[in-house]
């Protein structure tokens, strides 16, 4: 560290993002009507004079610098600048600074080592004080003492200063309730290719975690993509579509992919890009709910096939994923595994939930409505349709009603639900092994 005579001046570097701009000009006029023998310099970027090399700028006056003062208003803000000035910084010995506001627990990672002040009042003034009047960073050399005195008006001023600092940076303090798993991601381009080793990954902590990744330490994209393994194609699709994404084109759709024994479809939102350059990407992660999906993607039935047909293939499948998605993992959970009456309670709630989901997706097809399912089924089963049918609404009534307080109750309804499936899929069965017969062109056959 350099040694710090009287007539030096203390530079200073104020690192921000380019939306906190107006705190970083305010910290800059707060900082320069407080130094009474113009003992500071300071740098930040809305000082840069036009057709200036901006990179050129930065490695000339970060280095140069004797502190590093970041300024963090917000969680979510893009580092990608900041973090390129602070590395342009590193190895000056100097002194690394953040004043991160009230409502952010601790500075970015690769800021965690270095000091820190809250943005309230009291600590803004202990960073006055400490660098005008104890000499903190100037080698107990003091900027301007009379701060210090507590009776004197560049005191008051010096307080003045602080509020209206604070100030700013509640302002800023906008509470994004983001209902939603979310990953922002600096980038940083080697020639047309995404630098997986410069790019940097923040979000909140759900989109973190969907991905096994935390923010406890600084995340490069090789991070992300080892993280996630070889068998998750969105990263590649999204390097794949940098060019497209930095000159305005709609995002692409990306593959979506398993995690947390759920599936996710990645979603981007928002890019920015300067000149052709992108920037940041925005992604969100979005819950797909397979059963919910399942009639959308399940297998269409062909536009020539008989609607008799088609209508007894759409039964068939709904009674199997009734069967051995729904009926059979929880009669097997209610037999051998012992819940708690909450959660016979929860299995009662699912089950009923299910078939009234089931039975809305079934009025939407050529089964609406009780004379079309009857028209299925010869005339001499519609006893046994009526007596399936009792029976069932038999037990969806007890499960309303709460019958299956605990296993014991809950098991026999499961085991009578289970046949009754089975006696559905029988019947089921032989009608379309009939209806089969019929469509068959036994003349030319013979």
């Amino acid at each position: 560290m350099k040694e710090f005579a009287m007539a030096d001046k203390l530079k200073l570097f104020i690192s921000h993002s380019s939306k906190y701009a107006d705190i970083a000009s305010r910290l800059t006029n707060a900082l320069q009507s407080l130094d009474r023998d113009k003992r500071l310099e300071i740098s930040f970027s809305k000082g840069m004079a036009g057709a200036v090399d901006w990179r050129k700028w930065i490695d000339e006056n970060a280095r140069s610098s004797d502190v590093f003062v970041l300024l963090y208003p917000h969680a979510g803000m893009d580092l990608g600048w900041c973090n390129y000035e602070l590395g342009r910084f590193y190895g000056s010995g100097h002194h690394v600074v953040c004043i991160k506001n009230t409502n952010i627990e601790q500075p970015p990672p690769a800021f965690r080592p270095y000091q820190a002040y809250r943005a309230d009042e009291t600590e803004l003034m202990k960073f006055l004080e400490e660098l005008f009047v104890t000499g903190q960073f100037s080698n107990s050399e003091p900027l301007n003492p009379e701060i210090g005195a507590l009776d004197s008006a560049i005191h008051a001023k010096a307080r003045g200063v602080a509020a209206s600092l604070a100030k700013a940076f509640a302002d800023a303090r906008v509470r994004e309730q983001l209902y939603e798993r979310r990953i922002v991601i600096s980038v940083r381009q080697d020639g047309d290719k995404l630098d997986a080793e410069r790019t940097e990954v923040q979000g909140n902590a759900d989109g973190l975690s969907l991905l096994g990744l935390d923010d406890s330490t600084q995340i490069r994209w090789s991070m992300l993509r080892q993280a996630l393994g070889p068998n998750v194609e969105w990263p590649l699709e999204l390097e794949a579509a940098l060019y497209k994404l930095a000159n305005g084109v709609l995002p692409p759709s990306l593959s979506p992919f398993r995690a947390h024994a759920g599936m996710y479809l990645p979603v981007i939102t928002r890019t920015e890009s300067v000149d052709g350059v992108l920037r940041q990407i925005v992604l969100i992660f979005v819950t797909m709910q397979e059963n919910w999906l399942r009639p959308v993607l399940n297998w269409p039935l062909p536009l020539n096939m008989p609607k008799e047909l088609q209508s007894l293939v759409v039964l068939m499948r709904s009674l199997f994923q009734a069967r051995w998605e729904f009926i059979e993992p929880r009669f097997q959970e209610v037999l051998f595994r012992f819940p708690t009456a909450e959660r016979c309670v929860a299995i009662s709630q699912e089950l009923v939930a299910y078939y009234e989901r089931l039975q809305k997706e079934l009025s939407q097809t050529d089964l609406g409505g009780v004379d079309a399912f009857y028209r299925l089924f010869d005339r001499s089963r519609h006893g046994d349709i009526d007596a399936m049918t009792t029976e069932w609404l038999g037990v969806m009534h007890s499960l309303r009603d709460g019958a299956g307080v605990d296993a014991a109750s809950l098991a026999p309804l499961l085991k009578t639900l289970r046949a009754n499936n089975g006696r559905w899929l029988a019947l089921a069965t032989r009608q379309f092994g009939k209806s089969m017969e019929d469509v068959v062109d036994v003349h030319f056959l013979d």
